[in-house]
């Protein structure tokens, strides 16, 4: 099985930089940090198994999976590669269109 390159895109890396922000002063520092890789690490294994979730939209092949019912990862799979596109967290809700 070939494995799949996974970019991450820098509107993901900001939604990544907001939900610290948003976790440091409710949670701590580590706890925050330690989250976030959590989600990072489960992005990367997009890499083996990289066509999960679920459909979203109508166009650029976007799909959509949850993460720990506290997160949800917007990407598209494309040839040898899949890109996060974003980061949502906590119910945030999701414009397909600004994506």
């Amino acid at each position: 099985m070939a494995e799949f390159v996974v970019v991450i895109s820098d509107r993901a890396k900001a939604d990544i930089a907001e939900i610290v922000s948003y976790l440091v002063p409710r949670a701590g520092r580590q706890i925050a940090h330690t989250y976030v890789d959590e989600i990072i690490d489960y992005c990367l294994g997009f890499s083996l198994f990289p066509n999960r979730g679920t459909v979203v939209g109508t166009k650029h092949n976007m799909r959509a999976v949850g993460f720990n019912r506290q997160a949800t990862i917007v990407f598209r799979v494309g040839r040898g590669q899949v890109t996060i596109l974003r980061i949502f967290h906590r119910g945030r809700n999701i414009e397909l269109d600004e994506i």
